[in-house]
């Protein structure tokens, strides 16, 4: 994990953003503000057709920090912007910090501290450290369960993110703090048509090799209730059909040892695999196939008629439904390339003060 170049930064902060001139000014203004600037920032604009392009330009003027940002006219989705911004990213840490939040005055710095109590930087198996948020009250947004609260302890504990969601109940909003080195050996999956699918699953691929470590601390402000989205791809009351079918199967597929534990969510993922698998075309008989052990089957089974109801339903009360996917899931994606690319490096060098 050693770093010798003296001039990079410490961290790597990553925002994506789309028409979101409105909201990124306060993110830009959080960074501002920060008690120490050893970091870059990276901003990755996907097809902005506002003024984000002319606030992006400003700021890497007036920035105390260096700033990094790069746009492409069409929209891609905030996945394949992620795995933009996630290439040019020179950090040893990296964290993505949504284009509607905001850092708390001292996020770094806490974050630093977090890092050499823990001992991070030298733990090989862990990638990450999640960290609390707050919305824009100041209030903790999710609760840690009465049952583990007692397993913190000095406020941190080592646990695979896996545990921590399905037995510790550890299942809320989060800024996880990543080693670059191992994050950039991960792609967050894309799709055609700026459809997104969940981060979730990538966060599941890496969590199945490396550990990590809760802090009850929190860096993050999290605005809620914006009511914008960062795609235009939207269908109607059927969120996501490709995205969340392959959400729900990476839960049965990998998860599924969990299932004791929070049996409710597994029921609702095999409900979705017959409701959104209909949707894009994708026959019981396909859906069988793709799920790959038993125990997933068997609970696809016991609810399949409760996703043909959701189907139905959707057909019904949905003017536009979802385009039929492809047969073959390896044409689902990726996403397009960018188009007039343009990348626009700071001047200024990394600072540790």
């Amino acid at each position: 994990m050693a770093n010798n170049d003296l001039s990079a930064p410490v961290y790597s902060i990553l925002t994506t953003t789309f028409n979101r001139a409105h909201t990124l000014n306060r993110t830009f203004k959080s960074l501002q503000r920060q008690t120490v600037s050893n970091f870059e920032w990276i901003v990755v604009d996907d097809g902005s057709t506002d003024k984000t392009q002319d606030l992006l330009a400003r700021w890497q003027h007036d920035a105390k920090f260096p700033m990094i940002w790069c746009r492409y006219t069409n929209n891609r989705g905030r996945n394949p912007a992620l795995n933009t911004a996630i290439q040019i990213a020179s950090g040893k840490y990296t964290f993505f910090l949504d284009s509607d939040d905001a850092l708390v005055n001292d996020g770094v710095e806490i974050i630093t501290e977090w890092i050499n109590k823990t001992g991070f930087e030298n733990l090989e198996t862990y990638y990450s450290l999640f960290f609390r948020c707050v919305d824009q009250s100041g209030c903790l947004v999710g609760k840690v369960p009465q049952k583990t609260q007692n397993l913190f302890s000095d406020n941190f504990l080592k646990v695979s993110k896996k545990e921590g969601r399905y037995r510790l109940g550890l299942d809320f909003e989060v800024l996880p703090v990543l080693k670059t080195s191992i994050i950039k050996k991960f792609d967050f999956t894309e799709l055609t048509d700026h459809e997104h699918c969940q981060e979730a699953i990538t966060w599941n691929r890496i969590s199945g090799i490396y550990d990590s470590i809760y802090v009850d601390y929190p860096v993050r402000k999290y605005y809620q209730f914006d009511g914008d989205c960062l795609s235009d791809g939207q269908f109607f009351g059927i969120k996501w059909p490709r995205g969340n079918y392959l959400w729900a199967l990476s839960v049965l597929n990998e998860d599924i040892e969990y299932f004791r534990e929070n049996s409710n969510a597994f029921l609702n993922c095999a409900r979705k695999i017959t409701r959104l698998g209909l949707h894009i075309g994708r026959p019981l008989s396909q859906q069988y196939t793709d799920l790959t052990n038993r125990t997933a089957r068997l609970l696809w089974m016991l609810v399949m008629w409760r996703g043909i109801l959701g189907y139905i339903r959707d057909q019904i009360c949905s003017e536009h439904p979802p385009p039929r996917a492809h047969p073959e899931m390896p044409e689902w994606g990726p996403a397009p390339a960018p188009e007039n690319f343009e990348l626009y490096h700071s001047s200024k060098a990394s600072t540790t003060s």
